[in-house]
């Protein structure tokens, strides 16, 4: 931190001990002055994540290269050195989802978003498959339904799929659906990585020594491991792949990126095991066979939970 002008008074304005140096023995508070210039606010914030000591990038190179490093020099009580897991976790969550806005977008015309007039007109033709194939609107369907006795009426469940179906395909007609999904999961995302952060610890809890392992154990790995992919995926897209885009042709870049993901997805697999191995310290075959066992859980959970918020958010923008 910056050096500023210790205070005459010598009680602590935080907890009201005597302060003999210029920190309080009772609370650790800086004896400084409370009003400072705006420049010191900047200045701060800054310090906050760099300490000026090198432990913020220090932090960065483990967390990035060094599998389980972080946590392991963590959980020994060497907490001054590094950003706290939980700090450093809203950084880069603060980072992942801001950096996306500021930077250029990827050519959009290589990679459109967008649905084409001809690929709604085509979706609206297959739809007619089903219901549409009888109705030319859910109002017909609905005051048919109507009418029909009791028993020939379709069940609650094909009436709401019915319902949405039709709601579906009238509204792709008038504003892009893609887009609007893709925007309502962004802003989803960082509320479904939170949530699925206990589930992965827990995961992580049942596998190992309840007596040797603690809860907060594996929530430091986790928080670590987490922050490491969210960082990493944020590097080789929004920073590498944005960079090769506006600097390559579209073959050169198809190939660069192809390359890119495979590198990014081929280490974020191979650091969990790595990371697992130096975490846990089991023989080898046992650490092998429990990474495999809970990487493909999380995997199959992730995308069992990703798939249904999916659903839920295309019932919901329609």
């Amino acid at each position: 931190m910056g050096k500023h002008h210790i205070r005459e008074d010598n009680v602590c304005q935080n907890c009201g001990y005597i302060v003999e140096n210029r920190y309080c023995s009772n609370c650790s508070q800086e004896n400084t002055e409370t009003r400072q210039s705006f420049g010191y606010v900047v200045k701060h914030f800054f310090e906050d994540f760099t300490h000026y000591d090198n432990a913020f990038w220090k932090t960065i190179k483990y967390l990035l290269f060094y599998p389980a490093k972080l946590t392991k020099e963590y959980l020994s009580g060497k907490r001054m050195s590094f950003v706290p897991p939980v700090k450093l976790y809203i950084f880069i969550s603060f980072i992942t989802f801001l950096l996306p806005k500021l930077l250029p977008e990827i050519n959009v015309n290589d990679y459109p978003i967008e649905i084409s007039e001809s690929n709604i007109a085509s979706q609206k033709t297959q739809i007619k498959a089903w219901d549409r194939k009888k109705y030319s609107s859910f109002e017909e369907f609905d005051s048919i339904q109507k009418t029909l006795p009791k028993e020939q009426r379709l069940s609650d469940t094909k009436y709401w799929l019915s319902k949405k179906t039709f709601e579906f395909y009238e509204k792709t007609s008038n504003e892009s659906l893609a887009n609007r999904i893709y925007e309502t999961s962004m802003n989803g995302l960082p509320k479904f990585i939170f949530l699925y952060m206990p589930i992965f610890c827990f995961s992580l809890w049942l596998f190992h020594n309840k007596k040797k392992w603690m809860l907060f154990d594996h929530a430091i790995f986790t928080l670590h491991y987490i922050g490491f992919i969210l960082l990493t995926v944020t590097i080789s897209v929004t920073c590498i792949e944005n960079f090769m885009s506006h600097v390559f042709n579209t073959k050169t870049f198809n190939l660069l990126s192809d390359i890119n993901s495979f590198l990014t997805l081929g280490w974020i697999v191979a650091y969990f095991f790595i990371a697992h191995k130096r975490m846990y310290q089991e023989k080898n075959s046992i650490s092998f066979i429990k990474s495999t066992i809970l990487f493909s859980l999380n995997l199959f959970l992730a995308i069992v939970l990703t798939f249904s918020t999916v659903l839920y958010i295309i019932f919901k923008t329609i």
